[in-house]
């Protein structure tokens, strides 16, 4: 009930946040993220395309591409999230059965387990931080299994770095034992974890 309550007024702080400033602010963690030692670091970026009220993601992919990076966006298939490589800022999409943009299932899949010497680094979304970094997800659980699988198989090539605004970091995230915390938070004001 907590979780409940607590997205319905994260949704209703980013519904209220004006287009110019969600812009404006978007920018400003992009080039904080293009700063981060695990930017430098990583060889492929993974990252979610953002719905209307979230961070504007596509600087972040921009950013990528313009580095040379591997850059993938996600899906979903069945209960689990996977990652496509695109090329472009601006990739031929579908609407989900969540009504959330995804890549069109031609884009080649990328098998984070085949890529060990490369260094993956995974922008991940959530509806609210807090500086434990503990995540509040929208509630399916796609990043949380996702962010599981990669522990469990040990791959510790991969970084999870959440991204928000400063209005999404609360004092302390509510959290069960099927939450998984991120490695890093960048905000348009701060940055905080092992980055």
């Amino acid at each position: 009930m907590i979780k409940k309550k607590l997205r319905q007024e994260m949704r209703s702080a980013l519904k209220s946040m004006k287009k110019d400033i969600r812009e404006r602010k978007s920018r400003i963690i992009s080039e904080k993220a293009r700063h981060a030692p695990c930017w430098n670091n990583a060889d492929t970026i993974l990252v979610f395309l953002s719905m209307q009220e979230e961070v504007e993601t596509g600087f972040i992919i921009q950013a990528g591409l313009n580095a040379g990076k591997t850059v993938g966006v996600p899906s979903i298939s069945g209960r689990e999230i996977i990652f496509h490589e695109i090329g472009c800022i601006d990739p031929e999409c579908v609407i989900n059965r969540y009504g959330i943009r995804e890549p069109d299932p031609e884009y080649p899949v990328i098998d984070s387990g085949a890529r060990q010497r490369n260094r993956i680094l995974v922008f991940t979304p959530g509806l609210a931080f807090d500086r434990n970094l503990s995540r509040l997800g929208r509630g399916s659980g796609f990043y949380d299994r996702f962010i599981r699988r990669i522990r469990v198989s040990k791959q510790d090539n991969v970084s999870f770095c959440g991204i928000c605004f400063t209005e999404q970091l609360i004092e302390e995230v509510p959290v069960s034992c099927y939450d998984e915390k991120v490695d890093a938070v960048i905000t348009d004001s701060d940055v905080f974890g092992i980055v």
